[in-house]
């Protein structure tokens, strides 16, 4: 059925075999499984070609009940894309809406997780002071045993004091780091160590993160930088 190839496909996509995965979607009827958008978002997202699953996750979006659960992950996933693509406006706008919806309904979790985009947001556009206080909500909101998001939260922390101050900083970062390579979680440490290439002005750092990612996306944007 559709919706067991959906599932296949995002079994797929997260053990790594993502071009399996996007081919496998390709072939079911969104209107029928809708989460399958979401899938083939996932998928975009872990070839860093954000600009790609925009579309998708508004289509997802279109479907998809506003008073549901589901809207709100489709918006908590739509945020970084746009993001990413610095389109700011309106990610503010779609952040802010989940976490007025985050707090009516008590969603510590969609609430914790819309606070630590809010503070990627500012880190993105060099508000470091505003990122911080987003950082350090967000870690209020996040309940304990969330540690997952919680790594979120305490990565903009950190990315927002390496780049107010560098050099009284650098170890809050690394520890960061250290953290995310032991948890195997590479989107973070990758996070790190963009912001200190780009921002810092780590060409030796950049030269590495270029040449050693396989994604298009994620090259073009460094060339962009």
């Amino acid at each position: 059925t559709d919706a067991e190839k959906a599932e296949y496909a995002a079994s797929l996509i997260s053990i790594g075999a993502v071009n399996e995965g996007l081919k496998l979607l390709s072939s079911v009827d969104s209107q029928k499984v809708p989460d399958s958008l979401l899938f083939t978002a996932f998928a975009y997202f872990a070839k860093w070609d954000y600009a790609r699953s925009i579309p998708v996750l508004e289509s997802y979006l279109r479907m998809t009940p506003t008073t549901s659960y589901a809207y709100l992950v489709g918006q908590l996933n739509l945020a970084p894309a746009l993001i990413f693509c610095g389109e700011y406006d309106e990610a503010r706008k779609t952040l802010s809406a989940v976490m007025e919806a985050a707090k009516q309904r008590n969603l510590g979790l969609v609430l914790g997780n819309a606070l630590q985009l809010m503070a990627g947001l500012h880190v993105y556009q060099g508000q470091y002071d505003e990122a911080e206080n987003f950082a350090q909500q967000a870690m209020q909101a996040l309940q304990v045993g969330q540690g997952n998001y919680l790594l979120l939260a305490r990565k903009w922390e950190a990315i927002a004091a390496y780049l107010k101050n560098p050099t009284a900083n650098a170890k809050q970062l690394d520890l960061i780091r250290k953290e995310a390579r032991r948890l195997g979680r590479w989107e973070v440490l990758r996070d790190c160590d963009y912001f200190q290439a780009v921002c810092g002005g780590d060409e030796a750092l950049l030269q590495f993160l270029y040449f050693g990612s396989p994604h298009t996306a994620f090259r073009n944007r460094l060339e962009r930088e």
